[in-house]
């Protein structure tokens, strides 16, 4: 069982090498990474290898942080992924846990030659406000030497949600069965949150600046008007 195939929420009718699952949500980043870290922990022995991944740096060490307050055994990619790294890890037992910096995926470049045993779920846990780079990222995941499923794990209160969660929104999430303790996937969100993103991203007239959290990215290539709508982070909190 995967960690997709763990949460229960899809069924195909035939295997396919790539799936891009819909966006799952929690109402806070606590109760997010709190499930993520329930079911990872139970993916462990599974069949499935975990790549679990973040954009921005702050994110990408509040993962690893929550990785090790619940002793999830973790190894780290450190580069873009290269012919040595297939060849060292081609062995590997299934059921290992990867955590990455989307970028090193994103530049990952394949020859065509690489080998990897069993399948492999690709776990993002913050969206990119640039869509771009969540473009790379499923290039990488459709490229993978291996039947793989993507999926994004979001916050309601991250900054990439504040121009999509409105009162009706909301509404329809708690009609679905979303409460303050679990996670919901939603392929209408989903959809809707991408058509967002583009749409802000055509306003802009330069190319964006990175960051080093998903806050200081819309400071740095936002206007007033859109920072405006993408204030910071909210507290964490599960209320």
């Amino acid at each position: 069982m995967s960690f997709f195939d763990f949460l229960g929420e899809f069924s195909f009718f035939r295997p396919l090498r790539f799936e891009r699952y819909p966006d799952s949500f929690a109402t806070s980043r606590i109760v997010l990474y709190r499930r993520l870290m329930e079911v990872i922990q139970a993916q462990t022995q599974a069949q499935s290898t975990v790549f679990i991944a973040a954009h921005f740096p702050d994110e990408f060490y509040r993962l690893q942080s929550q990785l090790h307050q619940h002793a999830v055994d973790y190894r780290l990619i450190t580069h873009p992924l290269d012919r040595q790294w297939f060849s060292d890890h081609k062995t590997d037992s299934q059921g290992v846990v990867y955590l990455a910096l989307a970028d090193f995926l994103s530049q990952t470049r394949f020859s065509g030659q690489e080998i990897f045993s069993g399948n492999l779920d690709l776990i993002l846990v913050d969206r990119h406000p640039d869509p771009e780079q969540d473009d790379l990222i499923e290039a990488f995941a459709r490229a993978f030497p291996a039947t793989t499923k993507l999926g994004y794990f979001l916050a309601l209160n991250d900054p990439v949600m504040q121009s999509v969660i409105n009162e009706t929104t909301l509404l329809v999430l708690k009609q679905m069965g979303i409460d303050k303790h679990g996670l919901i996937s939603s392929g209408i969100i989903s959809k809707r949150l991408t058509k967002v993103l583009i749409r802000e991203s055509k306003r802009r007239n330069k190319q964006p600046q990175p960051a080093d959290s998903i806050q200081q990215w819309y400071e740095l290539n936002d206007n007033a008007e859109s920072t405006m709508k993408c204030p910071g982070k909210r507290p964490l909190e599960d209320s």
